[in-house]
């Protein structure tokens, strides 16, 4: 077997694991890595299946003896323990694997919205309580807004909670759960709302950008007449943005 000269020391982009060394958080990989295996679900024998080029071969007027076939319960497509085939906790898996960038963390005001959202309530016709209300799963960071005045009562799980977001939350009548104690409540992701913070609102991605007219916000010392004002600034001196 030869050896992919273009490709040989090529590195892949994505994760298949933390970067970091907490152990909360190694366990929580490992938690989700055993609930987020897919299952092969048994399939029937190969004499049951039909072959679609024999049967296209052979002369439509020609009987063939039946086959006693077998009768599959629903208990034979049952996933082994711990398998639950559900793409939830496969996205949780993954965003565990992601550096704190791609974990933006989100602030209790943001989170409010989400909870007025019609998706986050009960799907029943009825007024939505706190049994059959969603709860809002964050894979990152919950934090304080202090411009919001009043928090709703809501059930939250996320990787970790400031310690003024917690307080206010459960102030509130709300929960505050761990990612370990979602598993055991909902192990299939069911009556949840899997939702991220906002990843570009860091202060630097407002410099990011090349060239004139992005829109790009540029690093000064300050605002005044001695700076930023020479190429780019002025039609005498090139071009003015």
């Amino acid at each position: 077997m030869g050896i992919d000269l273009d490709r040989h020391h090529v590195r892949t982009g994505h994760r298949k694991a933390p970067k970091s060394d907490n152990v909360y958080l190694k366990l929580l990989v490992k938690l989700y890595r055993f609930l987020a295996r897919t299952s092969l679900l048994p399939r029937p024998p190969s004499c049951l299946q039909p072959n679609p080029l024999e049967h296209n071969l052979l002369p439509q007027t020609r009987t063939y003896p039946k086959i006693e076939t077998k009768n599959f319960t629903p208990t034979d497509a049952i996933p082994p323990p711990g398998r639950t085939d559900s793409a939830f906790n496969r996205v949780i898996l993954r965003r565990l694997f992601t550096s704190r960038i791609n974990r933006p963390p989100l602030s209790l005001s943001r989170l409010s919205r989400y909870a007025a959202s019609p998706t986050t309530k009960s799907n029943t016709d009825g007024p939505s309580d706190t049994k059959n209300a969603k709860t809002i799963v964050v894979v990152g960071t919950i934090t304080d807004d202090t411009r919001l005045l009043t928090v709703p009562k809501i059930t939250v799980a996320a990787l970790r909670f400031t310690a003024t977001a917690r307080a206010r939350i459960e102030k509130a009548g709300g929960e505050c759960l761990t990612l370990d104690q979602l598993a055991l409540r909902a192990p299939t992701g069911a009556n949840t709302l899997l939702v991220r913070g906002p990843k570009n609102a860091r202060e630097a991605v407002k410099h990011f950008g090349f060239g004139p007219h992005k829109g790009k916000k540029p690093y000064v010392e300050s605002k005044g007449r001695k700076f930023e004002r020479a190429r780019g600034r002025r039609r005498s001196r090139g071009f003015k943005v």
